[in-house]
């Protein structure tokens, strides 16, 4: 939860990029830039870095890269602005450069910001079928968070969709999955 710090420290490594003439640093900062001013509420600002972020990413040739900055994009349009049918416009484009990368992890990740507008825009069982899709690669890439995260979303959608046993069942295996998770974490740092 500091944001302010964390804004801080990536406009000096912004600097330090641009004395460098890093493109690649760049570009890194800028999406983390933006991902950070969308939590502070600041969509005008984040899209701007986002924007540069992706077409340095194009000027770098960076699929996995680009599909990245796609997807905090798609954050912009479905949480700051409103508009989750853009989103999931956006987050299909990144799964597209994910997949064209062999980025499992990020495959996984747009197919969950895809199923999540889905969900916005009350298409649940196009979402429910997205998450379904995400879980699947998590597992594969043993993602254990991202496992947690999506075990979750497809109890929020179950709960939507009245089917309640189907809901508890699927927030269990997130809470279960979490604790596993975290007891073999304590059990590598002890």
């Amino acid at each position: 939860g500091y944001w302010q710090e964390w804004l801080a420290v990536l406009r000096t490594a912004l600097a330090a990029a641009e004395h460098a003439a890093d493109l690649a640093g760049q570009a890194h900062v800028h999406r983390d830039l933006g991902g950070v001013l969308i939590c502070l509420g600041s969509g005008p600002e984040a899209d701007d870095h986002l924007r540069l972020a992706l077409h340095l990413y194009q000027r770098l040739d960076d699929q996995a890269g680009q599909a990245h900055a796609l997807l905090y994009l798609a954050k912009v349009r479905e949480e700051v602005q409103g508009r989750p049918r853009a989103g999931l416009r956006y987050a299909f484009r990144a799964l597209e450069l994910f997949r064209a990368a062999g980025h499992k992890a990020g495959q996984a990740n747009a197919i969950s910001n895809a199923g999540w507008c889905h969900s916005v825009l009350g298409e649940h069982e196009e979402a429910l079928a997205c998450y379904q899709q995400a879980l699947a690669l998590h597992r594969e890439i043993d993602n254990r968070d991202g496992e947690c995260y999506t075990w979750d979303c497809l109890g929020n959608t179950y709960h939507r969709l009245g089917r309640h046993d189907q809901a508890v069942t699927c927030f269990r295996q997130s809470a279960r999955r979490s604790e596993e998770h975290t007891s073999e974490l304590q059990s590598h740092h002890d």
